[in-house]
């Protein structure tokens, strides 16, 4: 079976990945696909049915996505943010203490490293009534638990050379500003420009420190970003999987999750298909874990940095979806299908770019507050007027 295609973004694009694996039209709820502890596959990763579409900068419409009468009040709060203008202020050489002092320094770092993958997503067969019930050890995997799904190493034994110019085609980003066009430089330099490094926690301290300057400073937030690892398992008929995401955006008092955090010390364009792979596991574990009923859409999103660049991803689904999920679906209906929207990438090297994210993310932590106090008080399918 091959495990290299390109991510779906239509169910026509779907359809055909699915028969270019040979797997028909299948169901994740199959119990072959989860016959025996492997690697997390390609047709895993069909089978889930999860589509992405990539938007640029220059195309991002904080309206499409809900979060325009938010994304107001975070420019009006962080206006008054004494230590954001510092933090801004620092890319012009002007370093001041502030609540950003960390993060920038660490996004600094980050700007000078890239790395393999590493995984974070293991797979289990069907679970046995002679067996345990116990999660697979995360440490130890053996084969009658979870064996760990290596997905950069799946692709490092291929040996597939992939370069950012063919993973975002010709056309550059639109003209927000400078910032938004962007260029690895000649690609024998790439070596130099972008040196190796192991270890992601550069990249995850550079990005938990920012969010959280972003939203600690405001006491009245009931939501806020934790370093803490956030493990979900998505349990199906046929089998199971555990995926570990680098933190997530967490109410204060009950600790529910609002939004996940993945980060990698490579250029995303390097790694898109893995990434986006890895990334769709967390999402629909998410799902498989809390599945709610969706409400409004674009309500759950990874906020990922990859090396220094920093991306949003909604996710997009309905109900269909989550019986899909539940192996309650029939397949002579129309079928549903997650949508991850990407949308990306700001530059952490650069004063615009993060002048320009900063109001975003403060206004998905609004939202979220507010989507708390809605369900709280059973008006969570209710829409809200942008004002």
């Amino acid at each position: 079976m091959n495990n290299l295609l390109a991510l779906p973004s239509s169910e026509k694009a779907w359809l055909n990945s699915i028969k270019n694996q040979g797997l028909g039209v299948g169901s994740i709820h199959e119990e072959k696909h989860f016959s025996s502890a492997s690697k997390f596959e390609a047709k895993h990763f069909l089978l889930l049915r999860v589509l992405w579409k990539q938007t640029h900068i220059k195309d991002f419409k904080p309206e499409k996505f809900g979060l325009q009468e938010w994304l107001k009040t975070a420019q009006t709060m962080l206006a008054g943010y004494d230590s954001w203008q510092k933090y801004l202020g620092s890319f012009d050489g002007q370093y001041n203490e502030g609540n950003f002092f960390l993060a920038k320094v660490h996004q600094e770092e980050a700007w000078h490293v890239a790395s393999e993958m590493s995984d974070s997503i293991l797979l289990s067969p069907p679970r046995r009534k002679t067996r345990s019930h116990d999660h697979p050890e995360l440490g130890t995997p053996s084969k009658s638990k979870a064996s760990e799904i290596e997905l950069d190493d799946l692709f490092r034994e291929l040996d597939i050379p992939v370069t950012p110019e063919t993973r975002l085609g010709a056309s550059p980003f639109g003209s927000i500003g400078s910032w938004a066009d962007r260029s690895w430089g000649p690609r024998h330099l790439w070596k130099e420009m972008y040196p190796k490094a192991r270890d992601e926690q550069i990249v995850n301290t550079a990005l938990l420190n920012f969010l959280k300057a972003l939203t600690s400073h405001f006491r009245s937030l009931s939501s806020d970003w934790t370093l803490e690892q956030n493990v979900l398992e998505a349990k199906f008929d046929s089998g199971s999987y555990i995926a570990k995401t680098d933190g997530h955006l967490k109410g204060k008092a009950g600790g529910d999750v609002r939004g996940l955090v993945e980060v990698k010390t490579c250029l995303r364009a390097l790694r898109l298909d893995d990434i986006c792979r890895q990334e769709s596991a967390q999402m629909v574990a998410w799902l498989k874990e809390n599945p709610e009923t969706p409400g409004q859409p674009f309500r759950r999103f990874h906020v990922s940095q990859d090396r220094h660049e920093i991306w949003l991803i909604l996710a997009e689904y309905d109900e269909r979806y989550l019986n899909y999920l539940k192996g309650d679906y029939n397949e002579t209906e129309a079928r549903s299908f997650l949508t991850m929207h990407e949308i990306g990438p700001w530059d952490t090297q650069s004063k615009e770019a993060m002048k320009h994210l900063g109001p975003i993310l403060l206004a998905l932590a609004l939202r979220s507050d507010q989507d708390r106090v809605d369900e709280q008080s059973g008006h969570a399918d209710k829409p809200r007027k942008e004002k």
